[in-house]
């Protein structure tokens, strides 16, 4: 199977730390060039990060069961 012409690189929102320290600074990582077992490639033209992120990021709903 081909997949085309993937890029090496993409950005990404990474989360570092926990709780009300939390940050997700934009970094460059690498992309998969295949998807593993169980997985689907899927491309994403844009994107961005909204308030129930943020929320998510600084685990704000830990207490319901969902924590990054």
């Amino acid at each position: 199977m081909t997949m085309g012409n993937l890029p090496q690189e993409q950005y990404a929102a990474v989360k570092s730390g926990s709780g009300a320290d939390a940050k997700a600074p934009v970094k460059n990582i690498g992309v998969p060039q295949q998807p593993g077992p169980g997985q689907i490639l899927v491309k994403i033209n844009w994107t961005g990060l909204c308030a129930s992120d943020k929320s998510l990021i600084h685990d704000e709903w830990a207490g319901f069961g969902i924590k990054m």
